[in-house]
């Protein structure tokens, strides 16, 4: 939200603010729980061949084969929830606009209607 709505100029400065503070807020945390798992992993795979005597090559494979893994089933993972975020969304927008379409949502009164206070003491 925040890329889209990152406007420069003065009256819409603050627009996407909210929003891009909200996702560093949000991704700080799992951003950093991937590099955690991913070094984890690493390590693992590093103590494990060093147990294991191999040479360097069959190290270095092993070590690579890990890292890809890890990093396709977190770009996997990713594609999953994008989508059902995507569905859950798509799922509250199609609520609300029913919502409006019925006249359900909204239900509050107009101030600008009959009797509203319009600062004259004419009467």
């Amino acid at each position: 939200m925040d890329s889209m709505l990152g406007y420069v100029d003065m009256p819409y400065k603050n627009i996407g603010l909210v929003s891009a503070k909200m996702d560093d807020l949000l991704n700080y945390l799992p951003s950093r729980l991937t590099t955690l798992v991913m070094l984890l992993a690493g390590f693992v795979c590093s103590i494990l061949s060093l147990q294991q005597r191999v040479d360097l090559m069959t190290f270095t494979t092993r070590l690579l084969s890990v890292l890809v893994i890890f990093y396709v089933i977190g770009g996997a993972m990713k594609l999953v929830l994008d989508k059902a975020l995507n569905v859950m969304a798509d799922k509250d927008t199609n609520e609300n606009e029913s919502e409006k379409a019925d006249g359900t949502a909204g239900d509050h009164t107009d101030d600008t209607s009959a009797g509203s206070y319009d600062g004259n003491s004419d009467e």
